[in-house]
């Protein structure tokens, strides 16, 4: 039961990331919800800050949501949208035996690794057409994936955009780094740099390519060559900075300077914020069915793309500040453990969430636990 829970686990985020392909999604989360309850998470002996960041995300966070909407109204309501959040908690409980277990950790990884190549090759398939019409009309059916056009530049591309196109900075820093070892790698990692790049997402192409131009001077140059490295990566970061720069300017420079729509969200925030008892505790969940002026924005969603801003509006900024110490206290912990592969793709996952709401979902969860189960192995070695 163990393998067949992990190997659907990590298939559902690629290839049934709503529940649409044979109900996946949601068979994965009842064997996770038996593999939970049978090793027993509750007896093994955890860290301080293992207690405390299961403890804040998966019990202090949601019911600080349910807490501050129902006192102010948004959690009495027929139709309770604002879910994502608390969904978030729940995978994140359920994935615990994950993060603990030593062989559950690493099955889960290999599996996560190789799900991502293979919908990183079936984007390259579909990006081409390489007679893969079916394929498409499935992906598409099942909510999948997005293939359509996309004009950038004044030119149209075909966008492939898997949703769950987010978990391949995970590959990619995982055979970047591994690139030193075996220049092999290198060419695995152009897989899910062309398939993030196939996305038509900027977010998701400048990441990429700033990433792997990055991290090429590891691969070519030695170590002890530390000032060539560090002369080489400011060129290549320079440069490719220069044509984000130019292919930014044709579009998300002029939404934010001159689109009246991004400057209005901005101020709409900072009405928001000013109410005080909200900038401190948040407005809690499904504001939606009270706050007329978010209601506007959305359009029907539960919340807008800035996740940062969002959780602030949701939580408030003392939670806020604790999400954040988190979060650096897991970087610090990976970069003194000199686990770079799970370090850089948290991270890229976290600036990737700036402006896309990826972070309170699976998207967001796999790199979390990937990262806090490296560092539950370490400390076992100690």
């Amino acid at each position: 039961m163990t393998n067949i829970a992990l190997f659907l686990f990590s298939l559902a985020p690629f290839f049934d990331p709503v529940g649409q392909n044979f109900g996946i999604r949601w068979i994965s989360m009842i064997f996770m919800i038996f593999l939970f309850l049978n090793v027993g998470v509750l007896r093994k002996k955890l860290q301080f800050y293992q207690i405390f960041i299961f403890l804040f995300l998966i019990l202090i966070m949601p019911a600080h949501g349910l807490l501050i909407s129902f006192i102010k109204g948004g959690v009495i309501t027929n139709d309770f949208k604002d879910t994502s959040y608390i969904a978030f908690s729940f995978l994140f409980l359920i994935s615990i035996p994950i993060i603990l277990n030593k062989n559950f950790y690493f099955k889960f990884y290999k599996n996560i690794l190789n799900i991502s190549l293979l919908a990183c090759l079936l984007s390259f398939f579909l990006y081409f057409g390489l007679k893969t019409e079916g394929v498409s009309n499935y992906l598409t059916e099942r909510s999948i994936a997005i293939i359509a056009e996309r004009g950038i530049l004044g030119i149209n591309f075909k966008m492939i955009y898997f949703l769950a196109a987010p978990l391949f900075f995970i590959p990619l820093a995982y055979f970047l780094n591994k690139s030193s070892e075996n220049k092999l790698n290198l060419l695995i990692a152009l897989l899910p740099l062309l398939a993030l790049i196939a996305t038509g997402t900027r977010s998701h192409i400048i990441l990429g390519i700033l990433y792997f131009a990055w991290m090429i001077p590891n691969i070519f140059i030695k170590p002890s060559q530390a000032i060539n490295i560090f002369i080489f990566k400011g060129l290549l970061a320079t440069f490719c900075i220069i044509l984000s720069v130019f292919y930014l300017n044709y579009d998300l420079v002029y939404e934010i300077i001159e689109a009246p729509k991004r400057n209005a969200l901005l101020i709409f925030y900072a009405d928001t914020f000013n109410e005080i008892n909200t900038f401190l505790f948040g407005q809690g969940f499904n504001s939606i069915s009270w706050d007329y002026d978010l209601i506007a924005w959305t359009e029907g969603a539960s919340k807008l793309e800035l996740t940062y801003f969002e959780y602030i509006r949701v939580f408030g900024i003392i939670s806020f500040i604790i999400f954040v110490m988190i979060y650096f206290y897991i970087f610090i912990s990976l970069s003194k453990a000199q686990n770079y592969t799970e370090l850089h793709f948290l991270l890229l996952s976290m600036v990737n969430a700036f402006v896309n709401p990826y972070l309170f979902s699976i998207n967001g969860i796999v790199p979390l636990i990937l990262a806090l189960g490296r560092l539950n192995q370490n400390a076992k070695r100690q």
